[in-house]
Protein backbone atom coordinates (compact mmCIF):
# COMPACT_ATOMS: atom_id res chain seq x y z
CA UNK A 1 0.00 0.00 0.00
CA UNK A 2 1.39 3.54 -1.15
CA UNK A 3 2.06 5.95 1.90
CA UNK A 4 -0.20 8.07 0.00
CA UNK A 5 -3.05 6.06 0.43
CA UNK A 6 -1.95 4.64 3.64
CA UNK A 7 -1.85 8.82 4.74
CA UNK A 8 -5.49 9.01 3.02
CA UNK A 9 -6.81 6.43 5.15
CA UNK A 10 -5.63 7.39 8.59
CA UNK A 11 -7.45 10.82 7.91
CA UNK A 12 -10.50 9.73 7.02
CA UNK A 13 -10.45 6.93 9.76
CA UNK A 14 -9.32 10.42 12.41
CA UNK A 15 -12.38 12.70 11.06
CA UNK A 16 -14.77 9.15 11.84
CA UNK A 17 -13.44 8.70 14.98
CA UNK A 18 -13.73 13.15 15.48
CA UNK A 19 -17.07 13.00 14.29
CA UNK A 20 -18.04 9.97 16.57
CA UNK A 21 -16.23 11.88 19.56
CA UNK A 22 -18.97 14.79 18.64
CA UNK A 23 -21.69 12.75 18.73
CA UNK A 24 -21.18 11.10 21.42
CA UNK A 25 -20.70 14.49 23.82
CA UNK A 26 -24.59 15.93 22.74
CA UNK A 27 -27.26 14.72 25.07
CA UNK A 28 -29.59 12.19 23.86
CA UNK A 29 -33.16 12.38 22.65
CA UNK A 30 -35.26 14.02 19.94
CA UNK A 31 -33.69 17.31 19.01
CA UNK A 32 -36.58 20.43 17.91
CA UNK A 33 -35.59 23.02 15.49
CA UNK A 34 -38.65 25.34 16.42
CA UNK A 35 -38.92 27.80 13.17
CA UNK A 36 -41.78 30.87 13.28
CA UNK A 37 -42.15 30.14 9.50
CA UNK A 38 -44.65 27.99 7.94
CA UNK A 39 -43.65 25.27 6.27
CA UNK A 40 -41.91 25.67 2.83
CA UNK A 41 -40.44 28.62 2.71
CA UNK A 42 -36.81 29.60 2.73
CA UNK A 43 -36.14 29.19 6.87
CA UNK A 44 -37.90 26.51 6.78
CA UNK A 45 -36.15 25.30 4.04
CA UNK A 46 -32.67 26.14 5.77
CA UNK A 47 -33.50 24.21 8.89
CA UNK A 48 -34.46 21.16 7.51
CA UNK A 49 -30.98 21.51 5.69
CA UNK A 50 -29.28 21.53 9.15
CA UNK A 51 -31.86 18.72 10.63
CA UNK A 52 -30.43 16.56 8.24
CA UNK A 53 -27.18 18.03 8.27
CA UNK A 54 -27.08 17.25 12.39
CA UNK A 55 -28.71 14.23 12.02
CA UNK A 56 -26.17 12.68 9.92
CA UNK A 57 -23.13 13.93 12.02
CA UNK A 58 -24.62 13.89 15.91
CA UNK A 59 -26.81 10.62 14.85
CA UNK A 60 -29.58 12.54 16.57
CA UNK A 61 -32.90 12.64 15.45
CA UNK A 62 -33.84 16.17 14.15
CA UNK A 63 -37.00 17.90 13.95
CA UNK A 64 -38.45 21.19 12.29
CA UNK A 65 -41.35 22.26 14.48
CA UNK A 66 -43.38 25.17 12.85
CA UNK A 67 -44.64 27.25 15.05
CA UNK A 68 -45.99 30.94 13.61
CA UNK A 69 -47.17 33.68 15.42
CA UNK A 70 -46.52 36.74 16.57
CA UNK A 71 -43.77 37.67 13.64
CA UNK A 72 -41.71 35.11 15.78
CA UNK A 73 -42.76 35.89 19.39
CA UNK A 74 -44.35 32.63 19.71
CA UNK A 75 -41.64 30.48 18.68
CA UNK A 76 -38.81 32.81 20.26
CA UNK A 77 -40.98 32.35 23.72
CA UNK A 78 -41.47 28.55 23.39
CA UNK A 79 -37.67 27.94 22.98
CA UNK A 80 -36.35 30.99 25.76
CA UNK A 81 -39.38 28.85 28.23
CA UNK A 82 -37.37 25.65 27.73
CA UNK A 83 -34.46 23.64 29.17
CA UNK A 84 -31.03 24.41 28.17
CA UNK A 85 -30.46 21.09 27.37
CA UNK A 86 -29.36 21.22 23.62
CA UNK A 87 -32.85 19.73 23.02
CA UNK A 88 -34.33 22.91 21.60
CA UNK A 89 -32.98 24.85 18.99
CA UNK A 90 -34.67 28.38 17.79
CA UNK A 91 -34.13 29.03 13.64
CA UNK A 92 -35.46 32.49 13.32
CA UNK A 93 -35.49 35.56 11.27
CA UNK A 94 -33.37 38.76 13.29
CA UNK A 95 -36.35 40.71 13.24
CA UNK A 96 -37.73 38.76 16.19
CA UNK A 97 -35.20 40.11 18.06
CA UNK A 98 -33.98 43.61 16.31
CA UNK A 99 -37.90 45.25 15.24
CA UNK A 100 -40.38 43.53 17.22
CA UNK A 101 -39.21 44.71 20.44
CA UNK A 102 -39.97 48.14 18.85
CA UNK A 103 -43.46 47.20 17.32
CA UNK A 104 -44.93 45.18 20.27
CA UNK A 105 -46.02 46.91 23.42
CA UNK A 106 -44.90 43.92 25.61
CA UNK A 107 -42.46 41.15 24.17
CA UNK A 108 -43.55 37.71 26.00
CA UNK A 109 -40.03 36.64 26.30
CA UNK A 110 -36.49 38.18 27.62
CA UNK A 111 -35.20 39.65 24.30
CA UNK A 112 -31.68 40.68 25.75
CA UNK A 113 -31.00 37.55 27.62
CA UNK A 114 -33.21 35.01 27.27
CA UNK A 115 -31.44 32.98 24.01
CA UNK A 116 -28.22 32.45 23.18
CA UNK A 117 -26.98 32.70 20.12
CA UNK A 118 -25.20 30.12 17.88
CA UNK A 119 -24.67 31.07 14.46
CA UNK A 120 -25.90 33.40 11.61
CA UNK A 121 -27.48 30.57 9.26
CA UNK A 122 -27.97 32.64 6.21
CA UNK A 123 -28.37 36.27 4.84
CA UNK A 124 -30.64 37.53 2.04
CA UNK A 125 -31.09 40.85 0.16
CA UNK A 126 -34.42 42.77 -1.38
CA UNK A 127 -34.49 44.34 -4.76
CA UNK A 128 -36.46 48.11 -5.26
CA UNK A 129 -39.16 46.83 -7.89
CA UNK A 130 -41.35 48.45 -9.81
CA UNK A 131 -44.60 47.86 -11.82
CA UNK A 132 -43.80 48.18 -15.80
CA UNK A 133 -47.30 50.19 -15.63
CA UNK A 134 -45.30 53.16 -13.68
CA UNK A 135 -43.35 55.38 -16.04
CA UNK A 136 -39.71 54.96 -13.96
CA UNK A 137 -36.68 53.43 -14.28
CA UNK A 138 -34.37 54.55 -11.68
CA UNK A 139 -34.88 55.59 -7.96
CA UNK A 140 -34.38 59.45 -8.77
CA UNK A 141 -36.84 58.82 -11.31
CA UNK A 142 -39.23 57.31 -8.46
CA UNK A 143 -38.88 59.73 -6.08
CA UNK A 144 -39.66 62.87 -8.58
CA UNK A 145 -42.79 60.36 -9.85
CA UNK A 146 -44.07 60.40 -6.35
CA UNK A 147 -43.86 63.90 -5.47
CA UNK A 148 -46.96 64.48 -8.12
CA UNK A 149 -47.95 61.35 -7.77
CA UNK A 150 -47.88 59.08 -4.41
CA UNK A 151 -46.77 55.72 -4.74
CA UNK A 152 -48.27 52.68 -2.87
CA UNK A 153 -45.86 50.21 -1.71
CA UNK A 154 -47.02 46.57 -1.60
CA UNK A 155 -45.14 44.37 1.68
CA UNK A 156 -45.83 40.92 3.38
CA UNK A 157 -47.43 42.98 6.40
CA UNK A 158 -46.65 45.34 9.39
CA UNK A 159 -42.80 45.20 9.95
CA UNK A 160 -41.98 42.59 7.24
CA UNK A 161 -38.94 43.21 5.54
CA UNK A 162 -40.36 44.61 2.47
CA UNK A 163 -42.19 47.23 4.78
CA UNK A 164 -39.13 48.10 6.65
CA UNK A 165 -37.33 48.69 2.93
CA UNK A 166 -40.35 51.15 2.73
CA UNK A 167 -39.53 52.78 5.65
CA UNK A 168 -35.85 52.85 6.26
CA UNK A 169 -36.00 54.06 1.93
CA UNK A 170 -38.81 56.79 3.28
CA UNK A 171 -36.63 57.67 5.54
CA UNK A 172 -33.76 58.12 3.92
CA UNK A 173 -35.08 60.31 1.27
CA UNK A 174 -38.87 61.45 2.22
CA UNK A 175 -39.99 59.44 -0.66
CA UNK A 176 -44.02 60.30 -0.99
CA UNK A 177 -45.41 56.77 -0.73
CA UNK A 178 -48.21 54.88 0.92
CA UNK A 179 -47.82 51.22 2.31
CA UNK A 180 -50.11 48.72 1.50
CA UNK A 181 -50.20 45.47 4.00
CA UNK A 182 -50.83 41.81 2.09
CA UNK A 183 -51.13 38.47 3.34
CA UNK A 184 -47.68 37.26 3.06
CA UNK A 185 -44.28 37.90 0.63
CA UNK A 186 -46.32 36.19 -1.79
CA UNK A 187 -49.19 37.93 -1.87
CA UNK A 188 -47.37 41.39 -2.08
CA UNK A 189 -44.92 40.44 -5.37
CA UNK A 190 -48.10 39.43 -6.89
CA UNK A 191 -49.67 42.54 -6.32
CA UNK A 192 -46.87 44.13 -7.69
CA UNK A 193 -47.10 41.84 -10.63
CA UNK A 194 -50.52 42.37 -11.25
CA UNK A 195 -50.31 46.22 -10.80
CA UNK A 196 -52.43 47.25 -8.02
CA UNK A 197 -49.28 48.88 -6.51
CA UNK A 198 -47.13 50.64 -7.88
CA UNK A 199 -43.69 49.12 -5.91
CA UNK A 200 -42.03 47.18 -3.52
CA UNK A 201 -38.98 45.43 -2.05
CA UNK A 202 -38.96 42.19 -3.11
CA UNK A 203 -36.67 38.57 -3.11
CA UNK A 204 -34.02 38.43 -5.92
CA UNK A 205 -36.47 35.05 -7.03
CA UNK A 206 -39.34 37.57 -7.50
CA UNK A 207 -37.75 39.99 -9.64
CA UNK A 208 -35.13 37.88 -12.02
CA UNK A 209 -37.62 36.65 -14.30
CA UNK A 210 -39.72 38.90 -14.34
CA UNK A 211 -37.53 42.29 -14.77
CA UNK A 212 -36.00 39.89 -17.96
CA UNK A 213 -40.04 39.53 -18.94
CA UNK A 214 -40.39 43.71 -18.36
CA UNK A 215 -43.23 42.65 -16.43
CA UNK A 216 -41.39 44.35 -13.45
CA UNK A 217 -38.41 47.16 -13.61
CA UNK A 218 -35.94 46.18 -11.27
CA UNK A 219 -34.41 49.52 -9.65
CA UNK A 220 -31.84 48.76 -7.06
CA UNK A 221 -30.04 46.40 -4.72
CA UNK A 222 -30.60 46.37 -0.86
CA UNK A 223 -27.00 45.61 -0.20
CA UNK A 224 -24.06 47.49 -0.34
CA UNK A 225 -22.80 45.94 -3.15
CA UNK A 226 -24.06 44.84 -6.42
CA UNK A 227 -26.18 41.32 -6.90
CA UNK A 228 -24.28 39.21 -8.80
CA UNK A 229 -27.84 37.69 -11.03
CA UNK A 230 -28.68 41.10 -11.10
CA UNK A 231 -25.04 42.87 -12.20
CA UNK A 232 -26.52 46.10 -14.40
CA UNK A 233 -28.73 46.56 -11.15
CA UNK A 234 -27.26 49.54 -9.09
CA UNK A 235 -27.31 49.19 -5.37
CA UNK A 236 -29.07 51.95 -3.62
CA UNK A 237 -26.36 53.22 -2.40
CA UNK A 238 -25.01 54.11 -6.06
CA UNK A 239 -28.47 55.48 -6.91
CA UNK A 240 -27.86 58.48 -4.63
CA UNK A 241 -28.94 57.12 -1.04
CA UNK A 242 -25.60 57.47 0.62
CA UNK A 243 -24.38 54.46 3.04
CA UNK A 244 -28.46 52.90 2.74
CA UNK A 245 -27.74 49.30 3.03
CA UNK A 246 -29.96 46.57 4.27
CA UNK A 247 -29.63 42.79 4.39
CA UNK A 248 -31.24 40.27 6.99
CA UNK A 249 -30.19 37.62 8.67
CA UNK A 250 -31.39 34.13 10.29
CA UNK A 251 -30.02 33.02 12.91
CA UNK A 252 -29.76 29.61 15.27
CA UNK A 253 -30.17 30.14 18.73
CA UNK A 254 -30.27 28.03 22.17
CA UNK A 255 -32.12 28.74 26.05
CA UNK A 256 -29.69 30.78 27.77
CA UNK A 257 -27.45 28.80 29.86
CA UNK A 258 -27.14 26.63 27.22
CA UNK A 259 -23.72 24.56 27.81
CA UNK A 260 -20.51 26.78 26.10
CA UNK A 261 -19.42 23.28 24.88
CA UNK A 262 -22.49 22.29 23.32
CA UNK A 263 -22.83 25.87 21.80
CA UNK A 264 -19.53 25.84 20.31
CA UNK A 265 -20.08 22.17 19.19
CA UNK A 266 -23.19 23.34 17.10
CA UNK A 267 -21.06 26.45 15.87
CA UNK A 268 -18.85 23.88 13.94
CA UNK A 269 -21.63 21.99 13.18
CA UNK A 270 -22.78 25.08 11.09
CA UNK A 271 -19.77 25.79 9.53
CA UNK A 272 -19.42 22.29 8.08
CA UNK A 273 -22.65 22.34 6.74
CA UNK A 274 -22.69 25.92 5.33
CA UNK A 275 -19.49 24.95 3.55
CA UNK A 276 -20.82 22.09 1.17
CA UNK A 277 -21.30 23.18 -2.05
CA UNK A 278 -24.45 21.18 -2.68
CA UNK A 279 -25.92 23.35 0.37
CA UNK A 280 -24.79 26.48 -0.83
CA UNK A 281 -26.21 25.69 -4.22
CA UNK A 282 -29.47 25.30 -2.39
CA UNK A 283 -29.38 28.14 -0.40
CA UNK A 284 -28.86 30.19 -3.43
CA UNK A 285 -31.62 28.81 -5.28
CA UNK A 286 -34.19 30.42 -2.44
CA UNK A 287 -32.32 33.13 -2.69
CA UNK A 288 -29.93 32.89 1.05
CA UNK A 289 -26.20 33.41 0.90
CA UNK A 290 -24.53 30.97 3.22
CA UNK A 291 -23.40 33.01 5.58
CA UNK A 292 -22.42 31.83 9.13
CA UNK A 293 -20.64 33.28 12.45
CA UNK A 294 -18.98 32.95 15.55
CA UNK A 295 -21.30 33.27 18.60
CA UNK A 296 -20.20 36.69 19.10
CA UNK A 297 -20.41 37.98 15.98
CA UNK A 298 -24.23 36.87 16.04
CA UNK A 299 -24.95 38.28 18.63
CA UNK A 300 -22.84 41.52 17.88
CA UNK A 301 -25.36 41.33 14.60
CA UNK A 302 -28.41 41.73 16.69
CA UNK A 303 -26.95 44.69 18.28
CA UNK A 304 -25.85 46.18 15.65
CA UNK A 305 -28.98 46.24 13.38
CA UNK A 306 -31.77 46.95 16.60
CA UNK A 307 -30.03 50.49 16.50
CA UNK A 308 -30.27 50.23 13.05
CA UNK A 309 -34.13 49.77 13.05
CA UNK A 310 -35.40 51.12 15.94
CA UNK A 311 -35.36 55.06 14.92
CA UNK A 312 -36.55 53.86 11.51
CA UNK A 313 -39.55 52.15 13.10
CA UNK A 314 -39.84 54.80 15.95
CA UNK A 315 -40.11 57.34 12.26
CA UNK A 316 -42.87 55.15 10.90
CA UNK A 317 -45.63 55.16 13.56
CA UNK A 318 -45.64 51.67 12.76
CA UNK A 319 -47.04 48.96 15.38
CA UNK A 320 -47.83 45.43 15.50
CA UNK A 321 -51.03 44.61 14.13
Amino acid sequence: MGIMLRLLICAVCLGLAAQDARAEEYPNGTVRIVTPYPAGGPLDIVARILAQGLHDDLHRTFIVDNRPGASGNVAAKLVASAAPDGLTLLATGDTTFTVNPFLYQIMPFDVKDGLAPISIIGTYILVLATSSSLPVHSLAELLAYAKQHPVNFASGGVGAPGHLGFEYLRYRTGLNGVHIAYRGGPAAGEALLAGEVGAAFVSTSVVIPYAKSGQLNALAVSDSVRYPALPDVPTVAESGVPDFRIRFASLLMAPAHTKPELIALLNDEVHRIFAQDDVRKHLQAIDVTATVSTPAEAGAWLVDESARWAPIIKASGMKAE
